[in-house]
C-alpha cells in the first residue's frame, strides 16, 4: 500500500465523508479515479464510491457482517487485493507468460 490515512482523515472517512478521501488523493497529486480505497467498513467503501475512487471491500469472516457490498471489488482476505490491483493495472508481476484482461485498462 502506498499510503495510509492519517488518524483524523481515517475517522472522517469512517463517518462516510468522501471529502477526506479526496483530500488524500489531492495531497498525493492523483486523480480520484487512480486511487483504490481498501476497507472492511461499509461507510468507507461508500465514501470511496462517492469520491469516484475505486473501492475494494474486505469481507471479514465475522458473523453478521455482509459478504458483499456495492464496490468495484470484494475479497474475503486482504491478500486477495493483489488480484484486484493487477486487474486495474492490466499487468501482473507473477511471471512473464501471465496475461490479465482488464475492464479498466485498454479493454472494450
Amino acid at each position: 500500500f502506498a499510503t495510509s490515512l492519517d488518524p483524523a482523515a481515517a475517522a472522517r472517512a469512517r463517518r462516510g465523508e468522501a471529502e477526506a478521501l479526496g483530500e488524500v488523493a489531492e495531497a498525493l497529486d492523483l486523480t480520484p479515479g487512480s486511487v483504490m480505497v481498501v476497507s472492511d467498513h461499509s461507510t468507507v467503501v461508500a465514501a470511496a464510491r462517492r469520491a469516484r475512487m475505486l473501492s475494494c471491500y474486505v469481507a471479514k469472516p465475522i458473523e453478521g457482517r455482509p459478504r458483499r457490498l456495492p464496490a468495484d471489488f470484494c475479497v474475503d482476505e486482504l491478500s486477495l487485493t493483489r488480484g484486484c490491483i493487477e486487474e486495474c493495472n492490466g499487468a501482473t508481476y507473477r511471471d512473464g507468460n501471465t496475461e490479465i484482461i482488464s475492464r479498466y485498462v485498454g479493454g472494450d
